[in-house]
């Protein structure tokens, strides 16, 4: 269709790449229009009060509270159960199925309410990063422990130092699992691992060789599950010992060595901060700021923190062709909606629901590679999906469940319009442009929003008071959430 919303976003990219779209924000001044923009890609957008809190801190204050890091304790005993499946019968296998099933929904709903938390919640937010950079699908590990393990090992280095991230990656047992680590043998390796290690997880296409990546998986044999207690082990008896070639360097080089190799090369810092560039900032990097990242990176030893606090302390990460340039994945465009609009009673299997409908589930994502990201998230299917989302969290009822009287997320519109201190109509209107919408909209965008509001009221008779005024909130809301301008931040 000629005015299609995937014809629109992608109109509105390229009007604000022409400085003809006006984003609520710039990079000469700190405030709120900054602050919404900072929360908004550094977790999952935040309420009116937040926004207000956080804009009255220095900038660079506000960086330093969205790098400290939380470890919460193991949330359910199951986590510590041994998987050892030897001996069991088939009832016992049909019931550990069913029990693990429900393990694994409890966990994707406690990630998600550990993502609804802030305003400062980067850390969550790299979760959802690496997961997407450092692969694992559910339907081939299976054991909710092993990914509970996995996702914990994401958080304990996600703002970390990505020499041991990468290290403590390869031995968890989801990834010996996933990338047939555990079948990597001295005498007849497998080469699953070695060969994403290099392509996706540091250097990338075109720094190595084939030789390479058979070396890499000679190094990295001889490791195994321990099922007793959930973690992983070398085993000596399958180990290659003998010397390998890597990347131009000889030695009895064991898996660690293999990543000290990996990270001597320019080009897994330039890897690196490109993909984290990409995700923060623009999908389009500019090469110059990421080769200083890069640069940055190698100093500091691999240090996470410092690239994260360079690109969020610096007014690049705030001009204007900057904002707006990301496509909201599914999980943001719902949680998003969640917090935007302080939702008081949020159905976490719900919210994880509607993100997969949506074409993201944790632990799920399509193949080694992770999400594809932008356009890949506005198909027209997709897209009219993303419309009934907002639209029944405002009104009532469930993507994911026709004909549904309920609601996943209970939003009081009422409280919410008059939380914004004013009666005025068209004043709601520019007031919830701003809260909402990264990009502004034009007159005539605005002007139909305000008419569904007033619906053929005089502005001066109309207020929040007036008769009938619930449903008009709800459809100038709806609409809110339907443009274009709301699937970008």
């Amino acid at each position: 269709m000629k005015n299609s919303l995937t014809e629109n976003i992608a109109y509105l990219r390229r009007k604000q790449k022409d400085s003809g779209a006006k984003p609520h924000t710039g990079m000469d001044t700190w405030g709120p229009a900054q602050a919404r923009h900072l929360l908004r890609r550094t977790g999952f957008s935040a309420t009116a009060q937040e926004v207000e809190t956080v804009a009255a801190l220095p900038r660079d204050q506000v960086v330093e509270l969205l790098l400290a890091e939380e470890f919460p304790d193991k949330p359910f005993a199951w986590i510590d159960e041994p998987y050892n499946p030897r001996g069991w019968t088939r009832e016992q296998r049909q019931q550990w199925q069913a029990t693990n099933r429900e393990r694994l929904r409890e966990l994707r709903d406690w990630w998600f309410q550990r993502l609804l938390r802030g305003p400062y919640n980067l850390q969550e937010k790299m979760l959802v990063f690496w997961h997407g950079h450092f692969v694992i699908e559910q339907s081939n590990v299976k054991v909710a422990q092993y990914m509970y393990n996995y996702q914990a090992m994401l958080r304990r280095n996600a703002l970390g130092n990505f020499g041991t991230f990468v290290k403590e990656m390869y031995k968890e047992p989801a990834m010996l699992i996933y990338l047939n680590g555990r079948e990597n043998t001295a005498g007849n390796p497998n080469e699953n691992f070695a060969r994403e290690l290099l392509e996706l997880f540091t250097m990338g296409i075109g720094n190595y060789t084939e030789a390479d990546i058979k070396e890499a998986a000679r190094a990295l044999t001889g490791w195994r599950i321990r099922r007793e207690d959930n973690s992983s082990y070398l085993d000596l008896r399958r180990y290659d010992a003998d010397q390998k070639t890597f990347l131009g360097k000889s030695g009895y080089f064991t898996g660690d060595h293999i990543i000290d190799i990996i990270l001597e090369q320019d080009a897994t810092a330039l890897f690196i901060c490109r993909k984290i560039y990409s995700w923060l900032v623009n999908p389009e990097p500019d090469e110059a700021r990421v080769s200083e990242l890069a640069s940055l990176f190698r100093s500091s030893g691999y240090e996470i923190k410092p690239v994260l606090r360079s690109i969020l302390n610096s007014d690049y990460f705030y001009e204007t062709n900057n904002v707006g340039a990301i496509i909201k994945p599914p999980i943001q465009l719902v949680l998003d909606t969640a917090r935007l609009f302080d939702a008081t009673d949020q159905d976490l299997n719900y919210l994880s629901r509607a993100s997969a409908v949506l074409g993201q589930e944790l632990f799920s994502p399509p193949n080694v590679a992770g999400w594809p990201g932008q356009r890949g998230w506005i198909s027209p299917l997709l897209l009219a999906t993303r419309s009934a989302f907002g639209e029944l969290a405002i009104k009532g009822g469930r993507i994911d469940r026709k004909n549904y009287r309920g609601t996943g997320l209970s939003i009081d519109t009422m409280q919410f319009a008059r939380s914004f201190g004013t009666d005025s109509a068209r004043e709601l209107i520019d007031l919830w442009e701003q809260h909402l919408l990264t990009i502004g909209i034009d007159d005539v965008t605005r002007e139909n929003l305000l008419n569904l509001l007033l619906e053929g009221a005089e502005e001066g008779d109309w207020s929040l008071n007036y008769p009938g005024v619930e449903d008009r909130v709800k459809n100038s809301l709806a609409q809110f959430l339907r443009l274009p301008e709301f699937q970008l931040m």
